[in-house]
């Protein structure tokens, strides 16, 4: 019902695996757009205008913006990325919230100046009794046919970046590798999907839950019909109240059909020399980040395996306590982006990827989430994820290239990566 009020505007999905939060959002009470040169500050400074003069009535936290900023400052806009802004965050018209058994259904109203605010509360609490007359019920059901195997729609996959011309780009990653100036730089390569019409994004985005429901789900659908949808495993950032929660996610291994095979894959990956090297750059430069800014990680750090439906990753959770009370944007701006995503030194390996890399990468790899008017929220990296337009889908996987990374290896974790999008847009109805 609330859907069928806004059937053409915005729409978002969000799914926090770890804090069991679901947010939807129906249409736009209000849009905020980043300068590209300085986005995260921006969209801060946007914000807090915005809910400087909030009038907020009832239980929670209140409205949440949702939304995402793009990989680099330097945005270059393509046939991609055309409708996407190099920041661009949504506040709902109608907030649907499900955080584990309490259900939530906030309505935000812009109210211009002069207008009486009790007036909008008072239109927003007609809204709610006319939905409850009427039997709203905001939750979409996940199809159980999604959770199966599926057989494809028709469509035409491209790879515009071939198989010689990715080694090409690794091989001159290594050559700077070796010259010592840098450790590790993250390379990503781009698949186009071409469909007969268009894929149903909604229905993509529930066959994601069954097999990654440990991942951060989401869509983003703006008004234009183009959609950015994922299920990252990486978190970048979880603020609430005085603790920061991170994590360090790099080095990958195949999923495997039989159980002493996978418990194989996983035990050369814990020991493997190469994987460990790759992850270790990784932390020491988030907890470098975290020292810089003043927080202090908990001592307890322990890597294990993160093991997702079709690959494992060598896993560190860091938790940090912030000396000093910051916004959410203002630690994404700092922690972003990781050496996970971007490499080692930052600055370095981000002239590297914009030397090799001719795709721009717009939102992919960038962080994605909610924050409320508290300048609390969580921001995974917008890994694993897609660019929907029409009947045309864009992917992005990429690959962390150190010392003793083997071009023709990294090509096919590059396939591992593209299989969640791949398989979920072109499941069959």
């Amino acid at each position: 019902m609330v859907r069928a009020l806004v059937p053409d505007a915005w729409q978002i999905q969000w799914f926090d695996p770890v804090a069991r939060h679901a947010l939807k959002g129906w249409g736009a009470a209000a849009v905020l757009r980043g300068d590209p040169a300085d986005r995260f500050a921006d969209i801060q400074r946007q914000a807090e205008l915005l809910f400087g003069d909030a009038v907020c009535r009832g239980p929670g936290r209140g409205p949440c913006l949702a939304g995402g900023f793009s990989f680099s400052s330097g945005y270059l806009s393509d046939k991609v990325w055309q409708s996407f802004a190099p920041g661009c965050f949504v506040l709902p018209h109608f907030q649907h919230e499900l955080v584990e058994d309490r259900e939530r259904l906030t309505i935000n109203v812009l109210v211009d100046a002069g207008v009486d605010t009790q007036e909008a509360v008072t239109h927003c609490c007609e809204i709610l009794r006319d939905l409850e007359r009427d039997g709203a019920n905001p939750r979409q059901v996940t199809p159980s046919r999604c959770a199966g195997v599926s057989t494809s729609t028709l469509h035409t996959v491209e790879n515009p970046v071939t198989k010689l011309e990715w080694n090409c780009m690794v091989g001159k990653a290594l050559d700077r590798i070796r010259g010592g100036q840098i450790s590790k730089v993250a390379l990503a390569r781009m698949r186009e999907l071409n469909f007969t019409q268009p894929p149903d994004t909604n229905r993509a985005l529930a066959c994601l839950a069954p097999h990654y429901s440990a991942c951060y789900r989401f869509l983003f659908h703006q008004e234009d019909g183009s959609v950015f949808l994922g299920a990252s495993p990486e978190l970048l950032c979880a603020l609430d109240g005085g603790r920061l929660h991170t994590m360090a996610l790099a080095g990958t291994a195949p999923r495997h059909q039989t159980t002493e095979a996978d418990g194989n894959a996983r035990r050369e990956l814990l020991s493997s020399n190469k994987n460990q090297h790759e992850h270790r750059i990784v932390v020491d430069n988030l907890l470098a980040r975290l020292h810089e800014f003043t927080a202090i990680p908990d001592q307890d750090l322990h890597t294990g395996i993160l093991s997702l439906h079709n690959v494992h990753h060598l896993h560190t959770p860091v938790s940090a306590t912030p000396r000093a009370a910051r916004h959410v944007l203002e630690w994404l701006e700092h922690l972003h982006p990781t050496a996970a995503l971007g490499g080692d030194p930052t600055e370095q390996a981000m002239f590297l990827i914009d030397e090799l890399e001719s795709q721009p990468r717009g939102w992919y790899a960038a962080p994605f989430g909610v924050f409320d008017r508290f300048g609390h929220g969580t921001f995974c990296v917008g890994i694993r994820s897609a660019v929907i337009h029409k009947a045309r889908a864009w992917l992005f996987a990429g690959a962390g290239i150190v010392a003793g990374s083997r071009p023709e290896l990294e090509w096919d974790e590059t396939e591992w990566k593209f299989q969640p999008m791949h398989q979920a847009l072109t499941a069959q109805s």
